[in-house]
């Protein structure tokens, strides 16, 4: 019986050697979980940080939070939020203190925390 099976099985010729098909399967199969694995754990990893950032300002977003926010421009809620973190240098400022002091919109808060960040502007 093990004759016929290996009549039967496929194979991939090269010029040294023949190999089964299935051994090629394997390992694109195993090259193809490193990757998925690698970018899911990216992927956890992002959620996971969006999840913490939610739970730090979940206290404003709700609806009776006492905190009434401004309706000014980006680029000024920019300029506060960098004169704020100058003024207050050294010392670790959560989106919490921005979001009550300056009076500011959380999502504009995260945007722009974030692009001070990426300009090397806070860290």
């Amino acid at each position: 019986m093990s004759d016929n099976k290996q009549e039967h099985m496929e194979m991939i010729a090269l010029p040294d050697k023949d190999f089964p098909v299935r051994v090629f399967e394997d390992a694109l199969m195993s090259l193809y979980d490193k990757y998925i694995k690698g970018r899911f754990d990216e992927l956890e990893e992002g959620i996971s940080d969006i999840k913490a950032q939610l739970e730090e300002m979940s206290p404003f977003l709700a609806p009776d939070n006492g905190v009434e926010l401004r309706d000014i421009s980006y680029d000024q809620a920019k300029c506060e939020m960098a004169d704020y973190f100058l003024k207050n240098d050294g010392r670790e400022i959560g989106y919490e203190e921005l979001i009550e002091t300056l009076q500011l919109d959380p999502v504009r808060v995260v945007e722009i925390c974030d692009e001070l960040v990426r300009e090397g502007k806070i860290g």
